[in-house]
């Protein structure tokens, strides 16, 4: 007996295909952000003219701009799809990073403490100034437009993943950890590497860590005076360089083992336990 019943629609999306363009990357969304971003920026920056500081004005902009898209990047790799606001977000950021200057002119003087908002002192004293600045950005909004390219286009071969109810893109991060493990020596571990300090654990690779700091510090220093730089400029630049250099070795950990931390019973946030 055959049925008149029409064939079932397939209930899988084509492997590696997502779902649908996304709300985030819609072009009538994008279209009023753009416009809404234009008109803000432009008023901001006539503001900083009317005060003669044009050039404050584009330092935080390139840096907004710079901290949106990695943040945007972290979000198409952890959730598996854009995040929204792709570009208020810019705004958004941009606003925070010219709060001390909105402070200023209330009355209220720029100290070293407002960095917090998005380096807001050190970000004018970099090598190269704005010029460095907007080549970052470009090669950031490259490499995050290559990024959605990527996201968007259909895989033949590549399964497509669901996590928290999207696509996800951890075949591409899987690919990423082998590719670094197989690129990186293993270098075997010391028999014993932590010492407790009555119940306080003590660990080697701080130790070296620290050590190291203090050494590379009063050793720069003492050079930077010696050619005639000023003293505690060297404090300054490791403000920036030891914790730059601590997130990137734990990035670097963590991606030449991410099997550890992406993927069914894995907690994203151990990444973030030391």
């Amino acid at each position: 007996m055959t049925s008149n019943l029409p064939p079932a629609l397939p209930s899988a999306l084509p492997p590696g295909l997502p779902p649908a363009l996304p709300p985030a990357l819609r072009p009538l969304a994008l279209a009023v952000q753009a416009v809404v971003l234009v008109v803000a920026e432009t008023v901001l920056y006539r503001t900083y003219t009317g005060h003669d500081a044009a050039f404050h004005w584009s330092t935080h902009f390139l840096v907004a701009v710079i901290i949106t898209v990695a943040w945007h990047t972290v979000h198409l790799r952890w959730r598996g799809r854009p995040a929204p606001a792709q570009l208020l977000s810019v705004l958004g950021l941009h606003l925070v990073a010219m709060a001390p200057d909105l402070l200023f002119r209330a009355g209220v003087a720029h100290e070293r403490w407002m960095d917090v908002f998005l380096g807001h002192i050190s970000s004018h004293y970099i090598p190269g100034g704005d010029r460095n600045w907007l080549a970052l950005a470009v090669l950031a909004v490259l490499a995050y437009t290559w990024q959605l390219r990527s996201w968007l286009t259909p895989r033949p071969g590549l399964p497509t993943h669901r996590w928290r109810g999207q696509v996800s893109v951890l075949p591409l991060v899987s690919d990423l950890s082998q590719v670094v493990s197989a690129a990186s020596p293993g270098i075997p571990s010391p028999s014993q590497g932590t010492w407790y300090l009555w119940v306080i654990p003590v660990r080697a690779y701080a130790l070296l860590i620290l050590t190291g700091v203090v050494v590379g510090g009063w050793l720069a220093n003492r050079r930077w005076i010696a050619r005639g730089g000023q003293s505690g400029t060297v404090v300054d630049i490791l403000m920036w360089a030891v914790p730059g250099g601590i997130i990137g070795a734990r990035a670097y950990h963590v991606l030449s083992r991410l099997q550890d931390y992406v993927g069914p019973f894995r907690d994203p946030w151990d990444i973030l336990r030391i």
